[in-house]
């Protein structure tokens, strides 16, 4: 799976997808801000906080995953099934 992919195929939409999901499934993801949340991510994952943004706001409309507030921070977790 690549994930440097810059090509406007959706494999690579698919693949930043199944990376995050496989991420997020090993540990989910809190931070003070959305946007500090999504930049802890993006460099874990060594892809652009624009890719992970735009592709967690796809998993979102899925219902893959979702946003959650605890105790004053964001944060990211898989949907329970």
């Amino acid at each position: 799976m690549r994930l440097h992919d810059t090509s406007n195929s959706d494999t690579g939409k698919l693949s930043i997808d199944d990376a995050i999901i496989d991420y997020l499934s090993k540990k989910g993801i809190t931070d003070q801000t959305e946007k500090l949340a999504l930049a802890r991510i993006s460099s874990r994952m060594e892809i652009s906080s624009e890719q992970v943004e735009i592709s967690i706001n796809r998993l979102s409309a899925k219902n893959l995953i979702r946003k959650f507030y605890l105790q004053g921070k964001v944060g990211f977790e898989l949907t329970p099934r």
